[in-house]
């Protein structure tokens, strides 16, 4: 009976959303990926202190552990096939964490907010620019030729960094710290900077450095076309034929995973069909976009603490239930920070270069609506987030509440109120030409002359991207998803893409104290935040989240268990399914 209702709701559901103006096809962000973040000097950060995995390593010395049968098949109904197999190149999920690329392991991977071991078995920072990372010595390549199953070295690693810092891609932007990779012992890799950076793991853990075999490097024909050949839980089938199929590696170095014998990965582009698929059983797990979660739901916004989401009993009327209800099936959430709306000031124009003027136009915006305003920066903990309902936070600063009063009776004041601004607006989809009618309301209602103009994603990207010749935007953010890139890229004053066009020091220097590894950073994190919205610079509306609709064939699934941030792949491996 349950069954047959979720068929129905399914019905009016897909009627109701239309299926969504933002359908897959046209849901990406087209703007471009930046090649390089350019940084600049940075203090001597004392060095972090070894991080060696001893249970691990006992654990790999002895092998005395008890064998694991995987059982059963897994499938995903994705959005869409990958334009090539080569996962240095391509930076897109449908071949990262949702294709060939799931095949390939990398140094370090994500383990929900935090970075662990992969392939590498300890590191040690010997000084703020040298690594020393240890490679397990129990991971085989798989047994396909023409590798033929020999064991990963360290060549194998500093090859597969080579290949991607030495080449114009958008994953070389990732490595851009990075200086030299050398090989120290045939199980040990040595990684110098160019200076310090506090997120060297997280780029190393990112999806798209993936670690290759050394003698598919030089291929001519390069690997678009495969062979896949890597050292991951899962063996891909090069005879797949509609989708991507893989068997588990029984020589998998960790024990226990992946879980299930089979794992296939089926691109739908219609998302009407993917959902329909895990309601009919047909496949285990699809994923869907951000609008099409928050009208499965009956939510009006989607937030990263899933607690607040609603129980069938306090809210009638729900589509689905979130995860965290234990009732399948049910939606999961990601947030993916990689991707969001972002609304901003250029303060190197008049009338904007005025912080008061600034914050009074904030003032407007209605943001004490939002339980946790962001600045769009990429969290890499939980503690970096900025609550803006408690007493000490941007929406309620003096100088926020003082805004709505801005003293018109000063003439410089009336003379910034009377003046013309430029409001751009990218059509990147319906929800940004929505959001930009309610702000444009917002601020004419309060007085503001706005001149609204609705630019094409190429204009808007090259007049607020490269030229910054705005007055206010409202726009997708440039895609980056590790912090220092976006706080180095995007805020400060000699960022590429420094789309506020500031020229204040004291930024600058907050952005350079948080590039470290200690105890502080989190603090640093918090002060910059509070500093940019305190300056009114700029905050994101709307940050993009992925849904995972997760059918009742998965057992015991744990809400937050698929992390999809930084295209992981890691947590297929964890999931099992019923007979």
């Amino acid at each position: 009976m349950f069954y047959i209702k979720l068929l129905i709701k399914l019905s009016i559901i897909l009627a109701t959303i239309g299926l969504v103006a933002c359908n897959t096809e046209n849901d990406e962000v087209s703007v471009a990926t930046p090649n390089s973040t350019p940084l600049v000097s940075i203090p001597v950060i004392i060095p972090t202190p070894t991080l060696a995995l001893e249970k691990e390593l006992e654990r790999v010395q002895t092998k005395n552990v008890i064998a694991h049968i995987p059982q059963g098949t897994l499938s995903l109904a994705s959005p869409k096939n990958p334009e090539h197999f080569d996962v240095h190149e391509d930076s897109s999920d449908s071949l990262l964490s949702m294709g060939p690329g799931i095949s390939y392991s990398r140094l370090f991977r994500f383990n929900e907010f935090q970075v662990t071991c992969d392939i590498c078995i300890e590191w040690i920072q010997v000084s703020d620019i040298e690594y020393h990372i240890r490679l397990r010595e129990d991971v085989f390549w798989h047994d396909k030729i023409p590798i033929s199953g020999r064991k990963l070295i360290a060549k194998d690693v500093v090859e597969s960094l080579n290949r991607i810092k030495n080449n114009d891609w958008s994953s070389s932007s990732i490595l851009n710290s990075l200086d030299m990779v050398e090989e120290i012992e045939e199980s040990k890799v040595r990684i110098l900077l160019k200076y310090s950076d506090a997120d060297l793991l997280m780029r190393l853990a990112h999806g798209n450095i993936k670690i290759i075999p050394y003698e598919l490097q030089s291929l001519k024909e390069g690997l678009r076309f495969g062979p896949t050949i890597g050292t991951g839980p899962w063996i891909y089938n090069e005879n797949s034929v509609d989708r991507f199929e893989f068997t588990a590696d029984p020589n998998y170095f960790e024990e226990g995973f992946p879980k299930v014998q089979e794992f296939f990965i089926t691109p739908v582009s219609n998302e009407n069909t993917r959902i329909a698929l895990v309601l009919s059983e047909k496949v285990d797990i699809s994923m869907i976009d951000y609008w099409s979660t928050k009208q499965l739901l009956d939510i009006e916004e989607l937030e990263l603490d899933v607690n607040y989401m609603y129980s069938s009993n306090d809210k009638p009327g729900n589509h689905f239930s979130h995860c965290s209800l234990n009732i399948l099936p049910c939606i999961d959430i990601n947030p993916n920070y990689s991707k969001g709306v972002l609304f901003a000031m250029n303060t190197s124009v008049y009338p904007i270069d005025d912080v008061h003027f600034r914050r009074y136009i904030f003032s407007h915006l209605d943001l004490n609506s939002y339980d946790s305003l962001s600045i769009g920066l990429p969290l890499y903990s939980k503690s970096w987030e900025l609550s803006t309902k408690s007493e000490d936070t941007y929406t309620n600063l003096p100088e926020l509440t003082k805004s709505k009063n801005y003293d018109l009776m000063n003439s410089a004041n009336f003379e910034r109120i009377d003046h013309t601004i430029d409001f751009y607006v990218g059509d990147y989809g319906d929800e940004y030409i929505d959001l930009g009618d309610n702000y444009f309301k917002m601020l004419t209602d309060a007085g503001f002359k706005i001149q609204y103009n609705v630019l094409n994603p190429k204009e808007y990207y090259q007049k607020v991207w490269i030229e910054k010749k705005y007055d206010i935007s409202l726009g997708p953010k440039i895609p980056i998803d590790i912090p220092n890139s976006y706080l180095y890229g995007l805020l400060h004053s000699k960022g590429e893409y420094s789309i506020n066009n500031h020229q204040i020091d004291y930024l600058d220097e907050l952005i350079e104290l948080q590039n470290s590894s200690n105890i502080n950073r989190e603090k640093h994190i918090i002060d910059i935040q509070r500093y940019i919205l305190g300056q009114a610079f700029l905050f994101e509306p709307i940050t993009d989240h992925v849904g995972l609709l997760i059918g009742e064939k998965i057992e015991n699934y744990n809400p937050g268990v698929i992390n999809t941030r930084n295209s992981e792949s890691w947590h297929w491996s964890e999931l099992a399914v019923s007979n």
